[in-house]
């Protein structure tokens, strides 16, 4: 089974940042490039693991958005496989969210996994309902949506049911499994603590070969298995010290992993992490101790401010390539 596919998460539409309109627009446009990539390189689907917007009341135009570039997907036959992450959830006692309405328009595959007793009923999606797909002969893909504290004994709950269901799946001719969860992993921001452990993780491992997260921002892959890329556009003034992210693309070739390269743990697959375009951000210094007064900084700060932008050029810039400073 040979099959390609890009991998993306946490697009954040909607999020006019520092209350700027114009970094609303930047953020739409860091998806139409992952959009843009994904019908350039021919890909045969991709895979959203969470957060496509910033909030779930959202605007007409952030929806116009999100429609714009999902048809462009449809458009070139390339399905969208998504779970919702914890910015887009609806409420609990909302009927429809806007990821449903998506679903619903059949511009996204919408994977919602119901938990009975604690245990996922994992079901075929089908009438927009479903905790799996199999859209490409011998792909199966799995999806559990962002839910919080639950997620430790959600993720051991899924792997007992895999291991229920992996007779069932050889059965069926499967090849290669994709899990997207959206949800933190401990170790990868210093500063944050209570997301799930590679312990808690590698229950997954025995029937999963692409563990596709979201929900970090910064990028990261672990083991040839886990993968994170990060959001397209910089949500915070730190992220801007990261490394280049965006979107993963994946090459699956089930057929060239004999059984020497299973045994030694090689993966089934080759992912490539690339970034989109996104706005630059400039973080600007100024030693302040001769400054007596709040006026007297604000004036310092307005002079320097003037400084760089002359010296950078920075007016002669398209408005949408100026820095954020």
């Amino acid at each position: 089974m040979k099959t390609r596919f890009l991998h993306c998460a946490d697009i954040h539409l909607g999020y006019k940042q520092y209350n700027s309109p114009e970094r609303g627009n930047d953020f739409a446009r860091a998806f139409f490039a992952v959009i843009d990539a994904a019908v350039a390189e021919g890909v045969d689907l991709v895979i959203l693991a969470g957060d496509l917007f910033h909030k779930r009341a959202i605007d007409a135009l952030t929806l116009n958005q999100a429609v714009a570039g999902l048809e462009r997907l449809r458009a070139a036959n390339i399905p969208c496989i998504a779970i919702e992450g914890n910015h887009e959830r609806s409420h609990y006692e909302d009927y429809l969210g806007w990821m449903d309405f998506l679903a619903i328009r059949r511009l996204l595959i919408l994977l919602t996994p119901q938990f009975v007793d604690g245990k996922p009923q994992l079901a075929a999606y089908e009438k927009r309902a479903g905790s799996y797909i199999d859209p490409v002969p011998g792909l199966r893909i799995h999806g559990l949506h962002y839910v919080g504290s639950s997620s430790h004994s959600a993720i051991a709950a899924y792997a007992d049911a895999l291991a229920e269901q992996a007779s069932q799946q050889a059965v069926s001719g499967i090849e290669y499994s994709i899990f997207m969860a959206h949800a933190g992993v401990q170790g990868v921001l210093a500063e944050e603590a209570g997301g799930l452990s590679h312990r808690e993780l590698s229950v997954l491992k025995p029937h999963v070969d692409y563990l596709a997260m979201g929900h970090i921002h910064k990028p990261f892959e672990h083991e040839g298995w886990i993968y994170n890329p990060g959001s397209p556009e910089t949500c915070s003034v730190s992220e801007a010290e990261w490394p280049e992210r965006g979107y993963f693309l994946v090459t699956v070739d089930t057929d060239s992993t004999d059984a020497v390269d299973a045994e030694q743990g090689h993966p089934k697959h080759r992912a490539h992490l690339y970034a989109n375009p996104r706005r630059a951000f400039i973080r600007l210094r100024l030693k302040v101790d001769h400054l007596k007064t709040p006026e007297a900084l604000y004036a310092e700060c307005q002079q320097m401010l003037v400084r760089q932008a002359r010296d950078n050029n920075i007016r002669r810039l398209p408005k949408k390539k100026r820095p954020v400073v």
